[in-house]
């Protein structure tokens, strides 16, 4: 018998209070900028409390992955966003293009660097990978959104493509978002120059020094860290 999401939302939530500790709590939710709710459960200890009830539970997790991350996204503890995410890294390799709304959702749903960041280079560059006609079309969208962290996505979702990165995407991308004042912005801008100038340090020192005036001393500093 299929064990539900409700059952397993139960278990992890009588994990995670076994867990608590109200003094990390507090730090986790300053360091959050008191943006939500923690009950002071660290990586590690949501890593060990997993374990478990992926080892007893993996075949229903599977099959109900996307209902059962989504349920995970309506808790109020920020936690269960973060067990929904690993969960959802668990079974990455099933996530199709049919899959982008849904991950979407998630990106635009109590959105902080912490869960868009994840979502961004894991599950949308994972979606994205095999087709670069798709991530071309996608990325477009992205970066022309209104939303601040699909924009972010755009940037940031080839991350993980080492050199199999769409250059000429990645610095259009860019260009588009030069002018931003938002921080999260132009800090991504930089993340992913620096993430690409591992494997193509000449391609990016060339668009650096021929884009320097346009670009914010943030983006600069992040972009030419390992130049």
């Amino acid at each position: 018998m299929t064990v539900s999401v409700s059952e397993i939302t139960n278990l992890l939530t009588s994990a995670l209070e076994a867990t608590s500790n109200p003094t990390d709590a507090d730090k986790m939710e300053a360091y959050m900028k008191n943006r939500f709710h923690f009950l002071g459960v660290k990586a590690p200890a949501r890593t060990a409390l997993l374990r478990p009830i992926w080892k007893t539970y993996r075949t229903d997790i599977t099959e109900q992955i996307r209902p059962l991350v989504l349920h995970l996204w309506q808790q109020p503890a920020r936690e269960y966003q973060m067990l929904a995410m690993e969960l959802l890294g668990k079974c990455q390799k099933n996530l199709l293009p049919s899959d982008l709304p849904f991950v979407e959702e998630l990106i635009t749903t109590k959105s902080w660097w912490d869960t868009v960041d994840y979502l961004a280079s894991n599950s949308i560059g994972h979606i994205l990978a095999s087709d670069k006609g798709l991530a071309r079309d996608i990325a477009h969208r992205y970066i022309e959104s209104e939303d601040l962290w699909l924009r972010r996505t755009a940037l940031l979702f080839q991350l993980k493509y080492k050199d199999q990165v769409d250059e000429q995407l990645l610095y259009t991308l860019i260009d588009k978002s030069l002018g931003e004042e938002d921080f999260f912005l132009r800090k991504a801008c930089g993340w992913a120059l620096r993430q690409y100038s591992k494997y193509n340090p000449q391609s990016v020192k060339a668009y650096m020094e021929a884009n320097k005036e346009k670009m914010s001393p943030l983006t600069w500093r992040e972009g030419s860290k390992y130049l």
